[in-house]
């Protein structure tokens, strides 16, 4: 069938708003955008319009109007994960355009209170590269900026890089930080000992995140005190001893507390609860 001459034949490329056409340079031919408008509007407006009246708001309101609904559409997700505060699942995808422009995509899948099963991409933008150190950075940020930290699953292509990600992430989300303080150690208090420590785990993401991204935290134990090399930073194995450690001293303190009890009788809790003592440490 022969067509229409008066029919425009629109490629698929043509349907950007920004379209983009080829730039020839020393290095050879590359794709550079312009800010000429899409084929696709300017036929729309001049010959598809149903209104002859009508009259269409530029690209900028446009785009405007499209950030402004996706953040209103954002404010409600986040509100929904936490209130409801669901697991949900994690896809991701990375990719490389014709223009050698690198693309990662995280989607998540949850169930809602009502069980209907819901579908939205989290994060899409351009990334420096397809390196595990970059996947996992994007994956904890997009995490943080939408309050999630109950993660059922995260499905990832087999490429070798997802596995670094991966790893960091869910160590990662074992050891989310709480909100609180650290105390002080007293040396006059002996549960001092114990309180500190055991505030202190709760921030051992913050401490792990400060020497991975904090230059300055990391020089900090570099320099010298007064001819004295600083104390270095807390280490896995230090954690893992500080754990070990508040295990027992929690049995101390537990013991202290009933012991300095003011409005009950305490003298014949005495025999038992140093027995108690003695057969945790035995």
């Amino acid at each position: 069938m022969a067509e229409n001459s008066n029919t425009t034949i629109v490629e698929p490329s043509d349907t950007l708003i920004i379209d983009e056409v080829l730039v020839a340079t020393n290095a050879g031919t590359k794709r550079r955008p312009t800010k000429t408008p899409s084929k696709v509007w300017i036929h729309f407006t001049k010959n598809e319009g149903a209104c002859p009246k009508f009259d269409p708001p530029s690209r900028t309101t446009i785009a405007r109007d499209i950030n402004q609904l996706y953040l209103d559409e954002k404010v409600m997700l986040k509100i929904m994960f936490s209130f409801n505060k669901q697991r949900v699942c994690l896809t991701t995808d990375c990719w490389t355009s014709i223009q050698n422009t690198n693309y990662m995509v995280i989607t998540t899948h949850f169930i809602d209170s009502g069980w209907e099963l819901h579908k939205r991409i989290l994060n899409f933008g351009v990334v420096p590269n397809h390196k595990g150190e970059t996947i996992r950075k994007i994956i904890e940020a997009c995490l943080i900026d939408w309050g999630i930290d109950r993660v059922l699953t995260i499905t990832v292509d087999n490429a070798s890089a997802n596995d670094v990600a991966i790893k960091y992430v869910k160590r990662k989300l074992s050891n989310w930080v709480a909100d609180g303080i650290i105390l002080e150690d007293v040396c006059t208090r002996w549960n001092s000992t114990y309180l500190m420590l055991e505030s202190a785990l709760k921030f051992q993401k913050a401490f792990e995140r400060l020497e991975e991204e904090d230059g300055n935290y990391v020089t900090y134990f570099l320099e010298d005190e007064s001819g004295k090399r600083k104390i270095e930073p807390p280490r896995f194995n230090d954690w893992e001893t500080s754990r070990v450690f508040v295990k027992y001293l929690k049995k101390f303190y537990d013991v202290t507390l009933k012991f300095s009890a003011s409005f009950s009788v305490t003298s014949n809790m005495y025999f038992h609860e140093v027995f108690s003592i003695q057969s945790e440490l035995t």
